[in-house]
């Protein structure tokens, strides 16, 4: 709470005289605080100093012009109801000097008008309202979906962007370096686009997909995270295609609880810690549990040797493949001449599953290990490679 406020200036409108409350108090030439609507943030005035808590309302507008500075000089943030058009601002504490100070971010509401916008930024040491679980962040999303792009998040310290209740922005061209619970968070039906970013040395999830939630994810950088590149929790089942997620200390794809993700031509690989390894489930690229069938597809999933994984990078807590041969299951009821043609159907696919897992979980596993090199190694090589010779001549015998 900022001084003003403890002695009771600031709790009502301004009068004509431009006092606040009961108390006078007058605005300085470049400070925010209260309602602002129709302010233009210049360049030219900065820096600009939000002295408490500031907001627009629904039918307001806010203009920051390219090179203008907001300096924060609490605990304090913005809330946007109205029309925000941000371009080439920095928003950042008062004093970076005095460990852990910080400002609340961006708060834009489902008042917002949908036209706004925020390019090219730069967010530094932004924390928020929202500590705890959906997580808000620098920019917190209440069911609006402005245009996000070109910004840089500094230090977060707890979520970048957070979407929320609906939100489905553009999302593109940001490098989030830094944050904690989460860098993009996607929450209760949000279905924002996530592309073409850089998301790195984060302490928790690059982006963090759930309840019900449905982002399309492509061509993004996510790396050197302590915990996870992507999560999907909770009924999520966003589209995650052509990105590089690597370099996670416990796994590169989480899926879990019911979720259904498309995930499809992506590189995922160098995921997992020593410290993780030995822990069931994790360590690998990717992690699929809690019921959860997504569609796995063209995808690089890689892991060195000796570094606790099993059958290609990708761990399974159920075998998936026996619900696709039960959704089959019902065409050996058909009757009739069509029902003689498609009773094979559902036996074909449940022996060619069958043999898809014997491969998976007792083959292959035997040729990745062949992989590691060494001397036993070559010697197998040079027997079997005699015995396929041998094969060979004799299926053209």
């Amino acid at each position: 709470m900022c001084i003003r406020d403890r002695i009771g200036a600031g709790k009502d409108t301004l009068d004509s005289n431009g006092h606040i409350g009961s108390i006078p108090y007058y605005l300085g030439a470049t400070e925010l605080r209260g309602p602002i609507g129709g302010t233009v943030i210049t360049a030219a005035a900065s820096p600009w100093t939000v002295s408490c808590n500031a907001f627009i309302e629904p039918g307001e507008t806010l203009i920051a012009e390219p090179g203008a500075v907001v300096l924060f000089d609490d605990i304090y943030y913005l809330r946007i109801a109205g029309l925000l058009q941000a371009e080439g601002v920095t928003f950042m504490p008062a004093d970076t000097t005095v460990s852990g100070a910080k400002w609340e971010g961006l708060m834009i509401t489902v008042d917002a008008d949908p036209n706004s916008y925020i390019r090219d930024c730069v967010f530094i040491n932004a924390s928020t309202t929202m500590r705890e679980e959906p997580y808000g962040g620098a920019i917190t999303l209440q069911g609006v979906s402005p245009e996000i792009s070109g910004n840089t998040f500094l230090d977060c310290e707890h979520s970048a962007i957070s979407c929320q209740n609906g939100a489905a922005p553009e999302i593109t061209w940001n490098v989030i370096d830094g944050f904690g619970e989460v860098a993009i968070n996607c929450y209760n039906n949000s279905h924002p686009k996530i592309e073409h970013n850089i998301i790195r040395n984060g302490s928790g999830y690059g982006i963090l997909c759930q309840k019900f939630s449905s982002p399309s994810v492509k061509t993004n950088l996510i790396y050197s995270t302590q915990s996870v590149g992507i999560k999907c929790v909770n009924n999520a089942a966003p589209s995650i295609q052509y990105n590089t997620i690597a370099g996670h200390d416990y796994t590169g794809l989480k899926i879990d609880d019911h979720s259904n993700p498309s995930v499809i031509n992506n590189i995922i690989a160098f995921n997992g810690s020593p410290e993780c390894w030995s822990v069931s489930g994790w360590g690998c690229g990717i992690n699929v549990s809690g019921s959860s069938v997504p569609t796995i597809s063209y995808n690089d999933v890689y892991q060195p040797a000796n570094q606790g994984i099993a059958t290609a990078g990708i761990t399974l807590d159920e075998v998936k493949a026996m619900v696709v041969s039960v959704a089959f299951l019902p065409l050996v009821l058909m009757s009739g001449i069509m029902g003689k043609f498609m009773r094979i159907v559902p036996f074909v696919v449940s022996l060619t599953l069958a043999a898809s897992l014997l491969e998976v979980f007792f083959i292959a596993p035997s040729h990745f290990a062949e992989l590691g090199g060494g001397v036993r190694h070559r010697a197998q090589s040079r027997w079997f490679s005699h015995i396929r010779r041998r094969y060979t001549k004799a299926l053209f015998w």
